[in-house]
């Protein structure tokens, strides 16, 4: 598997996988951006949302890049599209990733999602 290709099925299973891919991938230091009225969240606030909301079912990811910013940072941008369990309607989302390289591997350290309008 090639490391774009490792890296983009990991962040599919931050979507869509269990509290348990969040444990193992997310970095100490990581931090996530959500909109209103979520904001900044840190590791261990990260986790306890996760095992306590609904999950995404699924995750269509379009219009990535991939780019390697140094030899331990790679970011990634996409289009995301996703359904929560039990939700009707789709959400619809910019979305920003970097990745740094520890020692466990390829670890989340910053993840932020810019919804779109979807009144536009």
């Amino acid at each position: 598997m090639s490391e774009q290709t490792e890296i983009i099925e990991r962040e599919r299973q931050f979507w869509i996988g269990t509290a348990e891919h969040y444990e193992r991938w997310l970095a100490d230091s990581a931090v996530m951006v959500f909109p209103a009225p979520v904001g900044v969240l840190e590791r261990e606030q990260i986790l306890s949302g996760i095992r306590d909301s609904s999950r995404w079912v699924c995750v269509e990811m379009s219009r990535i890049t991939f780019r390697r910013a140094s030899a331990s940072t790679i970011l990634l941008a996409y289009h995301a599209r996703a359904q929560r369990e039990g939700a009707d309607g789709t959400y619809e989302a910019w979305v920003g990733s970097v990745y740094v390289s520890q020692s466990a591997g390829w670890m989340l350290a910053f993840h932020q999602q810019t919804p779109v309008d979807s009144g536009r």
